[in-house]
């Protein structure tokens, strides 16, 4: 087992993150990955679970072709369903299950789950993300899925600055987008120490969305579109080590605005058309602004010690919807989500002996979410073709909601032989949520407000076996832990009952085994899973809620490959198929999850060929293949029957000088589609959302 302390600059940036991996820019040197700082401090190749790693080399190629975080996961990542061309991750499901989002250790998931996780950072300002999938007791609630770990960009020295434009080359006019990115990096080495400093600053703006026959694509009520949205970002860190402690204060701000003229109305053949005219004074919003403060100390009477406070706050602003016709509405209405965050955590690594590591912790958080409502006059609204909102007022919608979160773990990781590596972990955590009374929107019915207490322990044990040095078999059992949405229970109830199991939290069981192989030129990884849970989600279907919450299970394969035929020549790809299923009881009999929980099969493959030393070209291919299992079973909300697309993308990258001209082609074939979650949202005749046709962007990156 390797645990040496990784230099101080990989500890920084990984302070209290479950996972950070330090690995080398180019992804065929396996043998380099490293997992450094918290909780974990062992090479990949001992670590039982499926962990994917996306460099910064990746990110830049796939940001240069979309730049949607969650479009970049959906191709990269197995296990991860695909995007839906929207601001919200809301479909976009990591093994069927909810995963956890983190920004250098910070969470970005609500309680009030909204999906809007990945929407609050940049690209301009993330080095690498570490994906692991599947739940472990030792990161906490939330990760019954897995963990998106999300590492913001080191301070490295070098000034550099990016400029781009992108269009629809289906309908050119109203299309056109620009950005600009511009970081200023330094490092000063000191007598008793090193001060390195980081500073980005980036603005971008998007046009309107296009499909493939040219016409402009409507905004997506339910999720909120990227369409005509400018973005700001603003980001900081500062960092001062020596060789027995780094110190990093960092600070992350985005704000996402979309000023458009344009609605969705429905047209013929199951489509949806966008009409201009709109007049709205507040549309779809991100803003979200976190500091963080990290202290790792590499040796104490204890061990390693790494530390973390941090702060976040958001604010989340939907498109209005007209919920006139339901009860639980009763009003054209816009939603907000506002939150608050602080927390800590602390880890410490103890070594026992020369075979035997314990790590263990304490994570605490706190949260504050406020869910209002804006009214507007539905009168106004019928009289102007559904185009003018005028607000009337502001009224609760979600109560606010007071969170606490308290955590402790312990893991210990041992040697049993030269070739067998053994770990295995407890957490216990305990959640308290308070809440005071309010009247629900719908049916304005007064509710007094409660307390709820929740507490659990998880366990998790894994075994890696080191079948040659280039091939591990691992096998591990881990339990995750899950709160229901407590503000979607709130907002839809008239007869609430704090102790019933409708809010008890969903306890995940996992069991996986899998393969990893680095041959030199080819890498090979295979994983098969099962999670089960006694209690599902709290779902909504047909704006009503789905209750009581039943048994799930799911089973899914996970393949990965690639290969380096030559110094020019590269293949690579993944394939993700997933079964699941939740008890009926009525029935008596099993029925499959729908398409909001499962993906079709997903595959994604790619060529990259290397002309020379300055060029590169990239052409992938992602198909997600039908599914009609869920909608065989019966009518309900996300249950459509999913037809299949492909979809063909295009990188070339000219290195000239110090800089690089990046050009990325979206839907190269133009093919005429529409997403898992386009095809889910709306049923055929309600107009269905579609996708962009043929869409191009062009960038030029410098480094001063």
């Amino acid at each position: 087992m390797k645990y040496s302390i990784v230099a101080p600059l990989m500890l920084t940036t990984a302070v209290a993150s479950p996972l950070v991996l330090a690995a080398s820019s180019d992804p065929q040197q396996q043998d380099d990955l490293v997992i450094s700082a918290s909780r974990h401090n062992t090479v990949l190749s001992e670590i039982p679970r499926s962990v994917t790693v996306i460099s910064q080399q990746e990110l830049r190629q796939q940001f240069s072709i979309s730049p949607s975080l969650g479009d970049a996961l959906g191709k990269l990542v197995p296990g991860m369903a695909p995007a839906g061309k929207t601001m919200t991750n809301n479909n976009q499901t990591l093994r069927g299950r909810k995963m956890l989002v983190l920004v250098d250790g910070i969470p970005q998931n609500a309680n009030r789950n909204i999906s809007r996780d990945l929407a609050g950072i940049a690209p301009e300002t993330i080095e690498r993300i570490e994906v692991i999938r599947g739940g472990s007791a030792i990161y906490g609630s939330g990760a019954s899925g897995g963990i998106v770990n999300i590492i913001t960009r080191k301070n490295t020295g070098v000034s550099e600055s990016t400029i781009g434009l992108n269009t629809s080359l289906t309908h050119g006019k109203d299309s056109v987008g620009w950005k600009a990115s511009h970081t200023v990096s330094g490092q000063s080495d000191q007598q008793d120490g090193s001060l390195d400093y980081g500073l980005t600053i980036g603005y971008e703006q998007t046009g309107g969305f296009f499909d493939a026959v040219g016409d402009r694509i409507a905004p997506e009520l339910g999720q909120s579109d990227l369409s005509d949205t400018g973005s700001l970002t603003l980001a900081g860190k500062v960092r001062w080590s020596d060789d027995k402690q780094a110190i990093t204060l960092s600070v992350n701000h985005l704000e996402r605005d979309q000023d458009t003229d344009y609605t969705r109305v429905d047209g013929p053949d199951g489509k949806a058309l966008a009409a201009s005219g709109l007049s709205l004074d507040k549309q779809t919003a991100v803003e979200n602004t976190q500091l963080n403060l990290a202290w790792s100390l590499y040796e104490t009477a204890l061990g390693a010690l790494d530390a973390q406070l941090y702060y976040r706050d958001t604010y989340n602003r939907f498109l209005p919807f007209d919920g006139r016709p339901y009860g639980s509405w009763n009003h054209l209405a816009q939603t907000e989500l506002s939150g608050q965050y602080w927390g800590s955590r602390l880890t410490m690594n103890t070594p026992v002996n020369d075979a035997v590591m314990l790590r263990w912790g304490v994570d605490f958080n706190h949260a504050t979410e406020d869910g209002p409502a804006l009214i507007y006059d539905g009168d106004i609204y019928d009289n102007s073709n559904k185009l003018n909102f005028v607000q009337t007022g502001k009224k609760g919608f979600v109560p606010e909601i007071r969170q606490k979160t308290l955590g402790g773990f312990a893991q210990l990781e041992a040697d049993l032989s030269d070739n067998l590596i053994w770990e295995g972990g407890l957490r216990y955590e305990t959640i308290s949520a308070e809440f005071d009374d309010y009247v629900t929107l719908g049916q304005e019915v007064p509710i007094d407000g409660g307390r709820i207490s929740y507490d659990d322990v998880m366990f998790n044990t894994g075994l890696t076996w080191l079948v040659t040095d280039q091939t591990e078999v691992y096998a591990n059992f881990s339990q995750g832990f899950e709160l229901p949405d407590l503000g979607l229970r709130l907002r839809y109830t008239s007869n609430f009952d704090a102790g019933s199991s409708e809010l008890e939290p969903m306890k995940t069981d996992t069991y996986e085994v899998g393969v990893r192989s680095d041959l030199g030129d080819t890498q090979l990884s295979a994983a098969v899973f099962h999670s089960t849970s006694d209690l599902g989600s709290i779902a909504i279907e047909d704006f009503s809620l789905v209750l009581p919450r039943v048994k799930e299970r799911i089973t899914g394969l996970e393949l990965t490959g690639r290969h380096q035929l030559n110094d020019q020549w590269r293949l690579g790809g993944l394939l993700t198929w997933m079964k699941g299923e939740s008890y009926d009881k009525n029935q008596g009999k099993w029925l499959d999850l729908n398409s909001f929980r499962v993906p079709p099969v997903q595959l994604s493959a790619y060529v990259q060929y290397q002309s020379s030393a300055d060029w590169l070209h990239k052409v992938q291919v992602n198909h997600s293949a039908d599914r009609d299992e869920a909608f065989k079973d019966g009518a309900g909300w996300g249950r459509g029957e999913v037809k299949a697309y492909t979809t063909l993308d295009y990188f070339a990258a000219y290195q000239l000088g110090q800089g690089s001209i990046n050009v990325g082609i979206e839907n190269l074939l133009n093919e005429d589609y529409r997403t898992v979650l386009g095809q889910l949202n709306r049923s055929e005749s309600q107009g269905q959302h579609y996708a962009p046709g043929r869409t191009l962007m062009v960038s030029y990156h410098h480094q001063w």
